[in-house]
């Protein structure tokens, strides 16, 4: 299976320590005492009296703050290398041995690591995080308006095994545009589409991210320099780079410049026509002459790179390197380091009619195009195409039945629908059609579907494949019509392509691979990958498949959200239960003896978190399922995590070095040990191939004879088992799997369709209107937010009398299945002194029966990048107002059971009505985000309801739904802020009315079930203040807690969740002043975790707020309710119900 290969050139180079030379590490003392603080402070002075003494004694060192390494040592213990004065104390500093450093110790690695930048440093090239420009060689394409600037990427490698270090080189490309940022702006109609752009500035070669275009400054703008002095940027740049700036009017650009020593951002601006631009444009990209010519230089061969590395060690042998090199008793191999590799035999493609494809003679693309391996009978399916492209979809169906009988398929022949539309309501509504009348044993199992246009452009393929794979009960196939524009013979290999992806999909395996490892045993190989939407969503999404048969071919899959930006996720044990599951099936089979586990790659420091989180949770999956089959058979458990992303390159040949063949294996010299290895399993004609690197972290079968090749022929051979193509990818297919499964995850949690809303507005702003309904629709489009067109409706008046009689109007005719379920307004004036705003909001809010959305004509006055960011942030509020969940945070405390959180606030007028209101707001779903709302009118002043009975019946009564759901099994009502001396005064009162209401609608629905109860009250208005840092304290960090020493008892705990940019942040005050779960396990750390991730659930806000979510919705919704107490409106509008308004949605914000 494995047997010996090629020698193979690889682009490390070992850095050769002469055994018996030692690092000698000193630190600096000071007599009297010097206090650290004081060291730091004036560290640059100490250095600067030390230095002479340092250099005469030790020669050659390296600092680390008061720490100092040198090859050599002091010939005097204590040296006295001068004196120094503080505040008229004279410090004498000394130097003293602390430890001798030997070879392979985590310090000595340390070590040669920095030594390595400070030989780095004395090249004088450009650093760009680990990659080295020298921008003398820059090669020119003008005809494309482009430049090249070829470098390296360079990093300090130890081998653990064996102690050894190596530098790993390869080439590295910067693209630079020939257009500055001056000409961009000049022909750019929208400044935000530069905004995130990556610029270079041409004076000293620093890289920058755009933030925004500042129109209000220019060159002639003053600025204070380092001196305090004001000065203007021409000046600056005149001065300083001798650079006349052309245009003083041009805008500025702002960037984000961070500081390396004290790990800030800092706002500064650069001139335009100084900076160029670099990377690809879209349209350069698009352009085959352009990517053909630049693939020239930035895809080089195997020999280019070796060539390109071995010029860059020669930069270390010049004579001031060489002697410094020499002094540290080191060596630096001229030459790169060869290996001897090994070859994996990849066996046979198996395929039906016991068929089988030699994989080193075949050929896979052709030769795969017959009978399957295990085909699966497909009896009814059906084909959904548009009326337009009636003409493809015959052709293409002939096509296909001669595929069927040529494949040996069995299916029978497809029913056709066809669509007299191209909407993508249309489509979605024909699909659920299709799927709802297709019941029993006439159930439609799969549907394929020819859609309209070319795939990067075409506007349905995206959100119909969504939907397919996130919404239909169904398996799919897509497919575009502009596909099969071709002549037949094509169609027909396109067909036949398409029978491999429908076979899998329905549960048949297309092929095998011979002589796959682990079949002897049932065993379960796993795929599982992590996604970060860098977008504006940032979402982080994990995605988890698993076999369930002999052949490692039929899959289970299944995906989590996860909190944005972690790699590592805590709620794998319930999805390791529900795969184990599903490999015992419907008979009940026999659990797998191992489970091998494909990790997406982490780097070698996250190792030991994956260990610590994740596979502690495989292990107790395994028990779990374990006792519910009340099993004792053991299952093994393995653990690989694979990286495709890794600097190491191998070339293969003598003179001409060129990829190694498909299989090539190195597991010896640069490998971290035997758990460690390179696999070459892809082939590839342009550049050099790339290598996946594995790393065994968890092994129950280490004892196993030749388990490690047996893992490592299995990793080549899962290559070939990818069905979306028919050679062998970078990585093996279960990972594959799970990295598309990933990329299909809807953008918003869990939208809701739209189908009947209407957009109001007047005629004097027709042109504002019709350019946001245009970047509308786009943003609907961008956020998958499912809806149809709105209706429109035009007011000739600005009178507010004509606004809400046209409201009711909308209202009254639009009845039944018509009905307008959303309203979206656009009103005359800015925010604050609009003269219609407030009074139609009210109105909206507290008089009008369906959910509505105002916004302003003046906000729509700006630049069609920030209008889309409008409308992005518009659909996460009707989402929420029209029963949707935007966003969800993971790992929600109290969802293991129904939970119902609230939120309650109390408002008091401070106006001429001097009212007092009371809103409550519930959830209603598992997300913690859909919520029931009400309010009730106290009693003027008073801060105390005693008609909270009545409303806390409604909320469960809503919660149970019209489904006659289960009541929840905990209550938690964050209840704003009361003093302590208050807090009895609650527990008398309200608490009561809530035992009262659960005893009430436990009686009702006849439940005998225990209802939990807890109270917190909330306060934000606190004098307590906490500062993080030592030397310079500022804010802390989002999410501290502090619940020792000032907080009164265990339930009692300050939180700071939001984030300021300006002065200091204020914490907010949680008191428990009743819980019913108090015997419960690590019952306050959930309590504090709730409080937390609730900040992040407000969604009029894309982070976190001071408070938990549903308390600033009861404080908005009481604030605008309450307003309704107007002296100016007629009193016969207030309601004389105590329960003034209540509805199932978050209808205000």
């Amino acid at each position: 299976m494995i047997e010996r290969g090629q020698t193979v050139y690889t682009n490390f180079y070992q850095i050769q320590i002469n055994p018996n030379s030692h690092i000698y590490r000193y630190q600096l003392t000071f007599q009297p005492f010097l206090s650290p603080e004081q060291q730091i402070s004036k560290w640059r002075e100490i250095f600067k009296i030390a230095k002479s003494g340092l250099q005469e004694n030790l020669k050659v060192f390296i600092t680390n703050n008061q720490i100092l390494y040198s090859p050599i040592r002091a010939q005097t213990m204590g040296l006295l290398l001068g004196v120094f004065e503080e505040e008229g104390v004279s410090h004498s500093i000394s130097i003293e041995e602390k430890a001798v450093l030997k070879s392979g110790e985590p310090e000595y690695t340390g070590l040669i690591g920095r030594f390595f930048k400070m030989l780095l440093k004395q090249q004088k090239l450009l650093q760009i995080g680990r990659k080295y420009f020298n921008t003398k060689n820059l090669i020119n394409f003008d005809q494309f308006g482009l430049k090249v600037l070829p470098g390296v990427t360079c990093s300090l490698i130890k081998q653990e095994e064996q102690g050894k270090y190596y530098i790993n080189i390869d080439s590295s490309f910067k693209m630079l545009r020939s257009t500055t940022m001056y000409e961009e702006l000049r022909n750019s109609r929208d400044f935000s589409q530069l905004e995130g752009a990556i610029v270079m500035t041409v004076y000293n070669y620093k890289f920058y991210k755009v933030n925004k275009v500042s129109r209000e400054m220019n060159p002639k703008s003053e600025f204070e320099n380092l001196k305090g002095e004001k000065m203007t940027y021409m000046q600056y740049y005149q001065d300083k780079y001798k650079i006349a700036i052309k245009d003083v009017t041009q805008p500025l650009i702002e960037v984000l410049e961070k500081s390396r020593k004290k790990q800030e951002e800092k706002i500064i601006y650069l001139i335009p026509e100084l900076c160029v631009m670099t990377g690809l444009s879209n349209e350069m990209r698009n352009n085959f002459q352009t990517m053909k010519q630049l693939s020239t230089v930035t895809k080089p061969r195997g020999v280019d790179r070796v060539k390109q590395a071995d010029q860059f060690i020669q930069c270390f042998h010049n004579k001031e390197s060489e002697e410094l090199i020499k002094k540290w008793n080191i060596q630096l191999e001229p030459k790169c380091l060869q290996i001897q590799s090994s070859k994996i035999k990849p066996g046979n493609i198996m395929m039906g009619n016991n068929t089988a494809i030699n994989i080193e003679t075949g050929n896979l693309d052709r030769d795969t195009q017959t009978a399957m391996l295990r085909g699966v009978g497909l009896e009814n399916w059906g084909i959904l195409y548009s009326d337009r492209d009636s003409r493809q979809a015959e052709d293409f169906m002939s096509c296909l039945r001669e595929s069927i009988e040529y494949c040996k398929f069995q299916c029978k022949a497809p029913r056709t629908f066809v669509l007299h539309s191209n909407r993508i309501e249309d489509w979605i509504k024909q699909i659920d059609l299709i799927v709802q009348q297709s019941q029993g044993p006439q159930k439609v199992t799969l549907l394929l579907l020819i859609l309209n246009g070319p795939k990067k452009n075409a506007p349905l393929y995206t959100d119909i494949k969504r939907y397919l794979i996130n919404d239909c009960p169904i398996a799919s196939q897509v497919i575009l019509s502009s596909t099969l524009n071709q002549p037949k013979g094509k169609v027909k290999t396109i067909c036949n392509k398409l029978l491999v992806q429908i076979c899998a999909k329905v549960g048949g395996t297309p092929w095998g691979v011979s002589e796959l490892p682990f079949t002897d045993q049932p065993t379960m190989i796993c795929g599982m990958d992590v996604y970060h939407s860098t977008g504006k969503a940032k979402k982080s999404m994990l995605s988890f498949v698993s076999t369930e048969d002999e052949f490692f071919s039929k899959y289970m899959t299944q995906s989590i959200e996860m909190e944005t930006g972690v790699e590592f996720s805590f709620s794998l044990c319930p999805v390791l239960v529900k795969s184990l599951q599903s490999f015992c099936g419907d008979r009940n089979g026999p659990l797998p003896s191992r489970i091998i586990i494909f990790r997406d790659g982490v780097s070698n420091s996250q190792a030991k978190t994956v260990i610590e989180t994740e596979v502690a949770q495989f292990r107790q999956a395994i028990e779990q399922v374990k006792t519910e089959k009340n099993s004792d058979k053991p299952i093994k458990l393995i653990v690989l995590s694979v990286n495709k992303k890794v600097g190491a390159k191998f070339y293969a040949g003598e003179r001409n070095l060129d990829n190694p063949p498909q299989g090539t294996l190195i597991d010896t010299e640069i490998s971290n040990g035997k758990d460690d290895y390179y696999l070459i399993s892809q082939r590839t004609t342009q550049g050099t191939v790339q290598p996946t690197h594995y790393h065994v972290l968890v092994n129950d079968l280490f004892d196993e004879p030749n388990i490690l090749k047996k893992l490592q022929a299995l990793s080549y051979k899962l290559c070939y088992m990818y069905y979306n193509f028919s050679g062998a990818i970078k990585i093996p297919a279960p990972i594959q799997y799970a990295h598309v499964y990933r990329d299909t995850q809807t953008a918003m949690l869990r939208g809701v369709g739209l189908e009947n809303w209407g957009i109001l507005y007047s005629d004097r702003d027709s042109r504002q209107a019709e350019d946001f309904m245009s970047c509308l629709r786009e943003s609907i489009e961008y956020c998958k937010f499912q809806c149809k067109a709105p209706r429109t409706f035009v007011l000739h008046s600005n009178r507010i009398e004509d606004w809400i009689k046209q409201i009711d109007l909308i209202v009254q005719q639009s009845q039944g299945p018509q009905k307008v379920t959303l309203l979206l307004l656009i009103l005359n004036g800015p925010k604050k002194n609009a003269p219609l705003y407030t009074d139609i909001k009210r109105y909206l809010i507290n008089d009008c029966p369906i959910a509505s959305q105002v916004i302003l004509s003046s906000t729509l006055n700006q630049p069609k990048g920030k209008v889309k960011t409008i409308c992005n942030k518009l659909l996460v509020q009707i989402c929420a107002k029209v029963g949707g969940t935007p966003w969800g945070v993971s790992e929600l405390p109290f969802t293991d059971q129904p939970t119902m959180i609230c939120g309650m606030d109390v408002y008091h007028s401070t106006g001429k009505a001097k009212k007092s209101m009371l809103s409550f707001v519930s959830t209603e779903d598992e997300f913690f985000s859909k919520y029931m709302t009400q309010s009730i009118e106290m009693e003027t002043g008073v801060e105390f309801s005693f008609s909270l009975c009545p409303v806390l019946v409604k909320s469960l009564q809503s919660f149970c739904g019209d489904r006659n759901g289960p009541l929840p099994s905990r209550i938690i009502i964050f209840r704003d802020g009361v003093s302590n001396s208050q807090a009895k005064t609650v527990i008398e009162t309200e608490v009561a009315q809530f035992r009262q209401a659960i005893e009430q609608v436990k009686t009702e629905k006849n439940s005998d079930k225990p209802i939990k109860l807890i109270v917190l009250s909330v306060n934000k208005k606190v004098g307590a203040k906490f500062y993080a840092g030592e030397r310079n304290l500022d804010n802390p960090p989002q999410g501290t807690l502090i619940d020792t020493e000032i907080s009164n008892g265990k339930d009692d705990y300050y939180l700071i969740s939001q984030r300021t940019t300006q002065g200091t942040v204020q914490p907010t005050h949680y008191h428990v002043l009743v819980n019913d779960l108090f015997d419960e396990p690590n019952i306050l750390k959930k309590l504090q975790a709730l409080s937390y991730k609730l900040c992040y659930m407000y969604y009029n806000f894309s982070g976190a707020i001071k408070i938990p979510a549903p308390i600033q919705y009861a404080h908005v919704c009481s604030n605008f309710i309450g307003d309704r107490f107007d002296p100016r409106k007629p009193q016969s509008l207030i309601k004389p119900n105590p329960i003034l308004n209540q509805r199932r949605s978050l209808f205000f914000i």
